[in-house]
């Protein structure tokens, strides 16, 4: 089993702001998608990019993990037609107005992913206790991750401050009005599910791709 990295988060360089969901940074891509319209990557993870090109030694994202960010004041840096093209520079700010990614999700400017500017962050790992994972927390979990429905969050979140979670994000997280469709960051991390987290999506997209 590859070793697994922890959970991380990446943060505003200048004022602190979360701007991604926990991201775990997978070791390598074997393989890419080049088509227009797809995902570069799947939700959850993250890679540092080793191609030769412009985005060289960037992170990149799916566009879906990033948060607490709103498109570019100046308009011209989000000419696109279906989505930001990323050609016309730096075209998304954190919430607070800092300049932090390129998004580049256009249907025509290939896989849509969001990478993150030089020196405009700050990478902090995502604390979480053995302690926390009760049989309370374990199962409920346990429930969620095998039936694919996380309508229970809020009752996790409930369970995992009892245990004496005060990690902000996650509370928040499982609180939060939009639950996820096929797999929960939150859920991986209770059950530390490692094996089935996003290398192994990454690498099972891959291998059935034509």
């Amino acid at each position: 089993m590859t070793k697994t990295r922890p959970l991380i988060l990446f943060r505003c360089a200048a004022c602190g702001l979360a701007l991604t969901h926990p991201v775990r940074l997978l070791d390598e891509v074997i393989a890419l998608p080049s088509e227009d319209g797809v995902d570069l990557l799947v939700e959850g993870c993250c890679w540092r990019d080793d191609r030769p090109g412009r985005t060289t030694g960037r992170f990149l994202l799916n566009c879906k993990d990033i948060v607490n960010t709103r498109y570019h004041d100046d308009p011209r840096r989000t000419n696109g037609c279906c989505g930001p093209s990323g050609i016309d520079g730096v075209n998304v700010l954190c919430a607070n107005g800092h300049e932090v990614a390129t998004e580049c999700s256009d249907c025509w400017t290939g896989p849509h992913h969001t990478e993150l500017e030089p020196n405009t962050f700050i990478i902090a790992e995502l604390p979480f206790s053995a302690s926390w994972r009760t049989d309370t927390v374990l199962s409920l979990a346990r429930v969620m991750c095998e039936s694919r429905d996380f309508s229970a969050l809020p009752i996790l979140a409930d369970a995992l401050q009892d245990a004496g979670c005060d990690t902000d994000i996650i509370l928040n997280y499982c609180r939060g009005p939009n639950p996820p469709h096929v797999r929960c960051w939150v859920v991986d991390l209770v059950l530390n599910e490692e094996e089935r987290g996003a290398e192994e999506q990454m690498r099972a997209r891959v291998e059935v791709r034509p």
